[in-house]
């Protein structure tokens, strides 16, 4: 995560919230004004099952969902407030988080792959960033 200062605003604002939520047990995470801001007017997001979801508004209710669910499968209590304004890396290696280093696949385009790991449960995922004008246009999740 330290690398991700090398990385497009909004890729590195978008991972960085998204573990905060996790680690703050906060489903509404994609609410706050800064990953909002992440997302081009016109964003579009394809899912895992091949679901789309269109428009910033219609993603962030997307992304919000989605982490409601992981925060439940993990076994985390949402509603906990407390604020992090540094991610703590123990914190998420104690939880069993990872986020590997982005890669850009073409000009515009990263990818990002997500580990999780609870007793015997392993769950990882990868997001895909189509970037343009300075900010994320198109997401796509695969498992």
């Amino acid at each position: 995560i330290k690398k991700l200062k090398l990385y497009p605003k909004p890729l590195k604002v978008f991972t960085e919230s998204f573990f905060r939520g996790l680690i703050n047990g906060n489903a509404q995470w994609a609410s706050d004004d800064r990953v909002v801001e992440c997302f081009h007017e016109e964003a579009r997001m394809m899912t895992h099952d091949g679901q789309m979801y269109y428009g910033r508004n219609g993603l962030i209710k997307r992304l919000n969902r989605g982490m409601e669910r992981l925060l439940k499968m993990l076994g985390e209590k949402g509603g906990k407030k407390a604020k992090l304004d540094q991610l703590d890396l123990n914190k998420l290696q104690e939880m069993g988080l990872e986020c590997l280093e982005p890669v850009q696949i073409e000009e515009g385009t990263w990818r990002v792959v997500f580990n999780m790991k609870k007793g015997v449960l392993k769950y990882s995922f990868e997001d895909e960033f189509v970037m343009e004008d300075k900010c994320i246009k198109k997401l796509t999740r695969r498992l």
